[in-house]
């Protein structure tokens, strides 16, 4: 086994920690193999990949893309320290409006799986700290909408975070009609 799935207190979201191999030369991680997610019942073909550089203290999101236009996502640190916080916006499900945490930092190549119908967010921990995604949909930022970071039940470990103007603009979880 290449990795190890963790379920998380939202039905569908998984921790994921990869095997790391690491001797005097260095160290290697394999962040993904198809076969195993495909194994799980795991979307297993992306087709979308981008990462976000931050500084330290800001916060991005809670964003989310509606029908048509959802998506999963596979989220990872690859350099520095990130809190990645998602949202369960499904109507239906028993952890709906609950909120999941993850630390995740650079050195162990641990993974977070994020299925549709969450609203994702992250706080960088660290100056320029690096977070790659992968969604199983390309989308454009147009379609994307979101929750304000503020209005979840959760302490954010920040007073004073940077936030842009956008999202600053997002609804309140309580006014957030969801579409899922």
């Amino acid at each position: 086994m290449l990795f190890s799935f963790f379920a998380t207190s939202l039905a569908g979201c998984y921790e994921i920690r990869p095997k790391v191999s690491a001797d005097h030369r260095g160290k290697f991680v394999k962040l993904f193999h198809s076969d195993e997610f495909q194994d799980r019942g795991l979307v297993h073909i992306y087709n979308h990949v981008d990462y976000t550089i931050a500084r330290k203290g800001m916060i991005k999101g809670l964003h989310f893309y509606p029908p048509p236009h959802t998506n999963v996502l596979l989220v990872t640190v690859i350099k520095g320290s990130m809190l990645n916080v998602v949202v369960d916006l499904r109507k239906k499900s028993k952890s709906f409006h609950r909120v999941y945490s993850a630390s995740m930092n650079d050195s162990d190549g641990s993974m977070l799986y994020i299925p549709e119908g969450f609203a994702h967010g992250f706080l960088s921990l660290e100056d320029n700290s690096v977070l790659l995604s992968l969604s199983d949909k390309t989308h454009e930022s147009i379609e994307r909408h979101g929750v304000n970071w503020a209005s979840i039940d959760y302490k954010w470990p920040i007073e004073r975070p940077i936030v842009s103007e956008e999202d600053q603009r997002l609804v309140p979880l309580s006014d957030c009609v969801s579409p899922f």
